[in-house]
C-alpha cells in the first residue's frame, strides 16, 4: 500500500515552489459550506498559487463552495458538477438536493457554470476544458470516488492540483481512503500529500 506523507500548508507551498499570499496575510471570503473555514483558506490558497484559470468542483450541493472559488480566486471559471434528486441517483453516500435547490447560492455569476450531471461517466467531462485545479467532495462510495478521481485526474492540466475532501487520516476503512488508497497504488507516478490537520489529500 501506497505511503501518504503529511505537509502543512506551508510545507506543500515550498516542496511545489508554489506561489501565494501567506495564510496570514490574504483575506478570503468564507461561505457558510461543509467545508471548514480553514480549509477553504488552503483550498484559495492554492488554487490561487498556480494562478488558476479553471477550477472543477465535483459536488456542488447549495453552491456555497463554487460562490467561495468564484470571489476568492479572481481570475478563474468554475465548473461544479453534481446529480439532482431528478436524476434518481440519490444514495446514502452523497447529499443530493433538487434541481431548484442545487447550487441556487452560485447561480447568475458569469464564471461559475453549474452542471447538473452525473460525475461518474465520463460522458459528463467531454465538453470540458483541461482543469488547473479540482476539487472532489461528490458521492463518497468506494465506486464513485475511484470513478471521479480517474475522470477528473484525466482532464488537469500538466501541473494542475486536485485536492479532495473528506479524507480522514485515522480510518483507512472510510470508503474515501479506500479508494484514494486503491487509485494512488494504481499510479505510482503520483504522489499524494495529506495536509496537516485536515480532510484534505
Amino acid at each position: 500500500m501506497i505511503e501518504i506523507e503529511t505537509l502543512n500548508l506551508e510545507e506543500l507551498m515550498v516542496k511545489f515552489n508554489l506561489r501565494g499570499p501567506s495564510l496570514l496575510e490574504a483575506i478570503y471570503f468564507m461561505p457558510i459550506s461543509s467545508t471548514d473555514k480553514r480549509e477553504q483558506k488552503i483550498l484559495y490558497e492554492l488554487a490561487n498559487s498556480i494562478k488558476s484559470e479553471n477550477i472543477l468542483e465535483i459536488g456542488t450541493y447549495s453552491g456555497a463552495q463554487a460562490l467561495g472559488f468564484r470571489i476568492n480566486v479572481l481570475t478563474a471559471h468554475i465548473w461544479t458538477m453534481d446529480i439532482t434528486q431528478e436524476m434518481g441517483l440519490d444514495d446514502k453516500n452523497h447529499w443530493v438536493l433538487s434541481e431548484k435547490e442545487s447550487g441556487k447560492e452560485c447561480v447568475g455569476y458569469s464564471q461559475i457554470h453549474r452542471l447538473l450531471r452525473n460525475s461518474n461517466n465520463i460522458e459528463s467531462y467531454q465538453d470540458l476544458p483541461q482543469m488547473d485545479f479540482a476539487y472532489v467532495d461528490g458521492n463518497h462510495s468506494y465506486e464513485a470516488v475511484l470513478a471521479d478521481s480517474e475522470h477528473v485526474v484525466n482532464i488537469m492540466k500538466e501541473g494542475g492540483l486536485v485536492c479532495w475532501h473528506d479524507y480522514d487520516l485515522g480510518r483507512k476503512d472510510v470508503d474515501v481512503a479506500k479508494a484514494l488508497y486503491t487509485f494512488f497504488d494504481a499510479r505510482p507516478l503520483l504522489k499524494p500529500y495529506v495536509i496537516a490537520n485536515t480532510q484534505l489529500i
